[in-house]
């Protein structure tokens, strides 16, 4: 796996079905007591053979993600590629899974965003301004057009990197390689590469399995059978990002006057629909059994939101809003605002 087989350079990849692990190479030792001469040996032989994998590292194309992986887990655990974020994060093939059933700006920002982690080498738990690579899903303001250079159908997001020196991501798809799809699949993932990702360098072609949810187990994505398209929908197999519940405290205000204030409860679900807009939903339950509902949805870097479906927006400034520790919401349809303070624990 590591080296591949290819004879321009490696060709590897990974069944859908397939379990593939990574660890650091183990030194086994008796026990006893050790010269100077020997630790110093030890010690030697380990940072040349660290050397030797560094030097090789373009030739077998092994990416930073990969090589950090390999060297940061222990001789005696093992670090599973499970999810398709883990493949494409290590930039590893992943052949026989389900073919998307189109390829929506969801599943563009999917793809942009394993992409993305792999390319910046960064730790899973970096920070960007719209979230963490690896794990959340990053992309913006899609914009659908013509390659000018062949006529294929192109999707472009922005919103990857730090605020102020943004990348866009380019999906532009390939021809009908569904149509060509053979019983090669298992040993040439160009088969089940049905689209070409660009930055501001280089173009790769990614294999169908990049364009779902960062969460899904690979398992869970692969075919009945290598030989016969199966195509499923992106956006049913794309989990809430978030769903939670929570008590707190809710009131009413009108201007700076209290009209209300009762204990209450709040159901959180956060979702992403095709056109990557995240909904904020949160529903708040009175001991009445009333509901007040709030949405936010997320939408080209703006935020639109909704009390009880008229226009509203949040306060943000603490300094000015009637519970400071809280969050409040005033509706411009009513003139009232609204505010729930979560309790902890």
């Amino acid at each position: 796996m590591i080296t591949g087989d290819g004879l321009l350079g490696p060709n590897r990849a990974m069944h859908a079905t397939a379990r593939l692990g990574f660890h650091a190479p183990s030194l086994v030792v008796a026990d006893g007591q050790f010269t100077k001469a020997q630790i110093e040996l030890a010690y030697n032989i380990a940072i040349a053979g660290l050397g030797a994998l560094s030097q090789r590292k373009n030739a077998w194309w092994l990416p930073d993600s990969l090589l950090t992986t390999i060297l940061t887990t222990p001789p005696e655990q093992m670090t599973f590629v499970e999810t398709t974020i883990d493949a494409g994060r290590l930039n590893i093939p992943v052949v026989g899974t389900v073919f998307p059933d189109k390829i929506s700006a969801l599943a563009a920002a999917n793809a942009c965003t394993k992409n993305f982690a792999y390319l910046q080498g960064v730790d899973p738990d970096f920070q960007t301004v719209f979230g963490t690579v690896a794990t959340d899903r990053l992309g913006i303001s899609p914009q659908r057009e013509k390659n000018p250079d062949d006529g294929r159908e192109r999707l472009t997001l922005s919103g990857f990197g730090d605020e102020g020196n943004w990348h866009s991501c380019s999906i532009d798809l390939l021809e009908d390689t569904r149509g060509a799809f053979d019983a090669l699949t298992v040993t040439n993932p160009r088969r089940d590469s049905i689209a070409s990702i660009t930055w501001d360098v280089a173009e790769q072609i990614i294999t169908s399995s990049m364009f779902f949810d960062n969460r899904l187990a690979l398992r869970d994505l692969a075919r009945s059978r290598d030989d016969v398209i199966e195509v499923r929908s992106v956006l049913d197999l794309t989990a809430p990002d978030e769903e939670r519940q929570a008590k707190g405290i809710c009131s009413v205000w009108r201007d700076q006057v209290q009209k209300d204030l009762e204990p209450c409860e709040m159901a959180l679900l956060t979702t992403t629909s095709e056109d990557v807009v995240r909904s904020e939903v949160r529903t708040f339950t009175w001991p009445s059994g009333s509901k007040t509902v709030v949405v936010e949805d997320y939408k080209h870097a703006s935020v639109w939101a909704y009390v009880n479906g008229s226009d509203a927006f949040r306060e943000y400034d603490a300094e000015y809003r009637q519970v400071p520790n809280g969050s409040c919401w005033l509706n411009q349809g009513s003139g009232n605002t609204f505010c729930f303070e979560e309790l902890a624990g």
